[in-house]
């Protein structure tokens, strides 16, 4: 059954649903003077049940954010019958979460498409940064792809639900997030309910950048204990005891040894060299005592001489003999080439 919700300025389909939260669900919803399309978060009991400053706290900063790779409100509605708060917000497609779960990235992205998603994704942290946000749920399906109107993609900073305003020195207590993309001190409190004192401050969006970059890459997460995420203790286990230098580790078998790597994987779709270049990036953002981890400033100039090579497509010609005559196949390919702008 089709059921049709509505607010003032726009309609919606039930069965339209984009995305779940904790909080809310989101729907592609149209415009009713215009036909154009958006989305709508309706936010469900759970959210009106949370203290009024958390439930504002969303909406106004959503209000005070405006950079092409942060999705964009439009409006602020009430739903006509629940009265229920709807964020209007622009539409995009897939989260980068369904992207990697199609069956051509079981390996993880290719270099070009790695590369523009982080360039997008860091501009986006690094406006955030600058406007004193903290995001506290960065992870694959929190950042959006919408086409661009000239071809190609940008991506866009999504789901502003956990975020609240904090300088980089400034410090929180309050726990958000999703448990794999989780900072060591985080996990510890939230999910292992251990007791601590604790605080944390702004850095730890950059373990979660870690992880969400390593699992662009690979296709797969970096710290991944038998059972999955059901296995709190190994998991607790693999992110806190970590040597400085490790950027994933994995167990096999239950009880297993846990066994820990310094380098990406070989079975990728990446470039042996963005591989040379990625690395180092992603350890200094998995460090479990967050004053070893780059400072922000640092970090995004790393990505930016990053982002700044290029990738370029080149042909080769394969000459090859065929019942007496040649046939020469043309085999496309790609070179990463440390090239800076001119």
């Amino acid at each position: 059954m089709n059921v049709v919700r509505q607010s003032l300025n726009y309609v919606w389909s039930v069965q339209e649903v984009i995305g779940n939260g904790a909080t809310g669900t989101v729907y592609k919803c149209l415009a009713k003077k215009t036909g154009a399309p958006c989305a709508a978060k309706v936010f469900n009991s759970q959210a009106d049940r949370r203290p009024y400053e958390v439930r504002i706290r969303e909406i106004e900063l959503l209000k005070k954010l405006s950079h092409p790779n942060i999705i964009k409100l439009m409006g602020l509605e009430q739903e006509i019958g629940s009265k229920a708060t709807v964020l209007i917000m622009e539409l995009c497609g897939s989260s980068l979460y369904e992207i990697i779960e199609e069956p051509e990235n079981m390996f993880g992205v290719d270099d070009i498409t790695l590369i523009n998603i982080i360039q997008d994704v860091c501009a986006g942290m690094e406006y955030l940064k600058n406007s004193n946000v903290v995001h506290r749920d960065v992870k694959p399906g929190n950042i959006l792809r919408a086409d661009k109107g000239s071809g190609g993609y940008i991506y866009k900073i999504t789901d502003f639900g956990a975020a609240r305003e904090l300088g980089e020195a400034e410090q929180f207590v309050s726990l958000y997030g999703t448990e794999e993309y989780l900072h060591p001190d985080i996990y510890e409190k939230a999910v292992m309910k251990w007791s601590s004192n604790k605080t944390f401050t702004s850095r730890v969006d950059m373990w979660s950048l870690g992880v969400t970059f390593y699992h662009l890459a690979t296709g797969q997460l970096p710290f991944r204990p038998a059972g999955g995420r059901q296995n709190k203790d190994i998991m607790f286990k693999m992110i806190s005891e970590k040597s400085n230098d490790a950027i994933s580790c994995y167990q096999d078998l239950d009880n297993g040894s846990l066994i820990y790597s310094n380098e990406l994987p070989k079975k990728t779709r990446i470039s042996e060299n963005l591989k040379m270049h990625l690395t180092p990036i992603l350890k200094c953002l998995l460090q479990i005592q967050q004053q070893f981890m780059l400072s922000y400033d640092d970090f995004f100039k790393e990505i930016k001489e990053l982002v700044s090579l290029k990738v370029r497509n080149f042909l080769i010609l394969d000459s090859s003999f065929f019942s007496h005559f040649n046939s020469w196949h043309i085999v496309m390919g790609s070179q990463y080439c440390e090239e800076q702008e001119k």
